[in-house]
């Protein structure tokens, strides 16, 4: 049996139907799981995604801005790091 305490196990199948364009409305209940067990960059960016990809832009907006001052911090930038940097500046309302 899956480790219910281990936030790895449902980013993955987060990740997977994010990728996969499938299956989103349980990605999303997945990725919420994992972020609840771990609000770490890896899960902070994949709600910030999942957020986005429903247009909810304000939401994706703060939650990729956690993710990034997260991921900032840490001793070895996570991969993708930059690109994730745009995509976020890309949710900032036209001003």
């Amino acid at each position: 049996a899956a480790d219910t305490t281990d936030w790895r196990v449902p980013f993955r199948y987060a990740n997977w139907a994010l990728a996969q364009n499938r299956l989103l409305d349980a990605g999303q209940r997945w990725a919420s799981r994992a972020l609840a067990l771990d609000a770490n960059f890896s899960t902070l960016r994949l709600a910030a995604l999942y957020a986005a990809a429903a247009a909810d832009y304000p939401t994706a907006l703060r939650l990729g801005q956690d993710a990034l001052a997260l991921g900032r911090t840490l001793p070895t930038p996570p991969q993708g790091l930059a690109d994730f940097e745009r995509r976020v500046q890309a949710w900032h309302p036209q001003r």
